[in-house]
């Protein structure tokens, strides 16, 4: 498992040894919520970094909500780059995911990413 900026994600959760995979939970969102700072502040290559560490981690724990989540986030990071493509396809996986997990406010955010990308 890779890490961002000399940070291992591994060093993070590796002396968790109560709750491995709550501590990786922990560990996931986090990287979700750097990678939602990175973005809003125009850093869009480290917010894609955090952010698909932190989709990584949730594919592993098979955490389908926080996958839902960080797809949504990295649609927007694409959105921001230009690539409402690349947006739209993000957008579409995590509202795939969303129909099972069923979050209604974040169903309507990548509903509305997702009308922005075809407007």
């Amino acid at each position: 498992m890779g890490g961002i900026a000399g940070l291992s994600t591994l060093k993070l959760f590796s002396s968790c040894t109560d709750s491995p995979q709550l501590c990786k939970g922990a560990v996931a969102y986090a990287l979700t919520l750097l990678g939602q700072v990175r973005l809003y502040q125009g850093e869009h290559t480290a917010a894609q970094a955090f952010l698909g560490e932190s989709l990584d981690l949730q594919k592993e724990l098979q955490d389908r909500w926080g996958g839902a989540q960080s797809l949504a986030m990295l649609a927007k990071v694409k959105a921001y780059q230009g690539d409402n493509a690349g947006a739209g396809a993000l957008y579409q996986q995590s509202l795939d995911i969303l129909g099972d997990v069923g979050d209604r406010q974040l169903i309507a955010a990548c509903l509305e990413g997702l009308a922005a990308t075809v407007l």
